[in-house]
């Protein structure tokens, strides 16, 4: 694991229409397979939901980079309550999916801060995820306008607006028993999404525990999206039947 300061000095962090920064600082926290050797990896840019940041989910984010995967996670300025403090604004969901796009050149860019990261990343394979709020900002970055993009996890979301098509492959994961996005709002991205689309139901789970680490639903999550990552990212496996087989626990989660 490795933490990266990226700012964005072309746009500025603004709470509830004051000007907190002139740039918006995009600390972000890099997991990184522990292979000796030179090798590049697919990247994964995980969005974190409001009011958390990296670490809340560094459990899944750790597991995915130890199964092939470079994970990338930004504290966004004004959403993580241990970067913003007081200035915390969910108004300013709109301005992170350009955070993402920032977060995703810097690590692109062989000439930039990120540079030592760089030369692990396999830059032509790319997913995006996220977690509720943050999984809005996941669907909006793969949009058909980034076609860099090959994959998109979501986790406790809701659709976007405008939703356009075709999106690329997409894994919906939500937990049944969420009073904050309830299923319903998961349901609606998944039945407006073009396929190959997955949507997983983690029975009795709710908003958050299932994708924090530590809970019943733990080992699901992390084989169902580790199978779709290695199909749809990574080409490492060229079916889903794994990913099927993983998905079905009678009781605990279940895939539509």
């Amino acid at each position: 694991m490795t933490t990266v300061a990226l700012v964005d000095g072309s746009r500025p962090t603004v709470s509830r229409g004051a000007k907190v920064s002139a740039s918006r600082a995009l600390t972000t926290v890099v997991w990184s397979p522990a292979v000796a050797g030179a090798h590049r990896w697919p990247l994964v840019v995980f969005a974190p939901g409001y009011r958390v940041g990296p670490g809340t989910y560094a459990s899944l984010c750790r597991y995915w980079a130890s199964r092939g995967y470079v994970v990338a996670s930004p504290s966004f300025p004004l959403a993580d309550p241990a970067v913003a403090g007081a200035a915390v604004d969910e108004g300013d969901l709109s301005n992170e999916p350009a955070d993402v796009r920032f977060v995703v050149a810097s690590l692109l860019d062989p000439a930039g801060p990120a540079a030592a990261v760089t030369v692990s990343i396999e830059a032509d394979k790319l997913a995006v995820a996220g977690h509720s709020d943050g999984a809005e900002v996941a669907l909006a970055v793969a949009q058909p306008a980034t076609p860099t993009i090959r994959a998109v996890i979501a986790m406790a979301g809701q659709p976007v607006v405008p939703n356009r098509l075709p999106n690329p492959p997409l894994l919906v994961m939500q937990g049944d028993h969420d009073t904050i996005n309830p299923p319903g709002r998961s349901r609606a991205v998944y039945d407006g999404a073009a396929p190959p689309r997955f949507l997983l139901t983690l029975l009795g789970g709710s908003h958050l525990a299932p994708f924090s680490g530590g809970s019943p639903w733990q080992a699901v999550v992390e084989a169902v999206s580790v199978d779709f990552l290695n199909h749809y990212l990574a080409g490492t496996t060229t079916d889903d039947t794994k990913l099927v087989a993983d998905a079905a626990h009678p009781g605990l989660s279940s895939l539509g």
